[in-house]
């Protein structure tokens, strides 16, 4: 009986442990929006980054680094499918220079960097986010 019971175990053991591993999906995550000035006037040229990250210890360990350009509306566009070890997404206009207003799918807020968190309930989704710069 015992013997059956362990090998019940056995069996059933690998399927629960891989119910338990985060999901990764299979489509990109899709990150777009627009840049304006503080006149709201577009800006073409701006760098855009989306970025992944897991961790080695305490130390982070990019998962991968995709770039694009703004175009002359101040539209940008990117794309990446999630690989497996990422645990944080963010996803910033590559520069610095002041204050940077942003809206997340109709989401407000502000910041000095300018980075916005990607969580993981919205990897594999479209994603709009608008930046705003303010000069300082």
């Amino acid at each position: 009986m015992k013997r059956n019971q362990f090998l019940l175990w056995l069996l059933l053991l690998p399927p629960l442990l891989q119910s338990c591993e985060k999901k990764y999906p299979d489509a990109p995550t899709i990150v777009t929006g627009k840049i304006v000035d503080e006149n709201d006037k577009p800006m073409e040229g701006v760098d855009f980054s989306i970025e992944g990250v897991r961790l080695k210890g305490i130390n982070p360990i990019p998962t991968f680094d995709v770039k694009t350009k703004s175009d002359k509306n101040g539209v940008y566009l990117l794309s990446q499918v999630i690989p497996k070890p990422t645990m944080t997404v963010t996803v910033s206009p590559d520069f610095y220079v002041g204050n940077v207003n942003h809206t997340k799918n109709s989401v407000s807020s502000a910041s000095t960097t300018g980075i916005v968190g990607v969580s993981q309930s919205e990897w594999g989704k479209t994603i709009l986010v608008d930046f705003k710069l303010i000069k300082k």
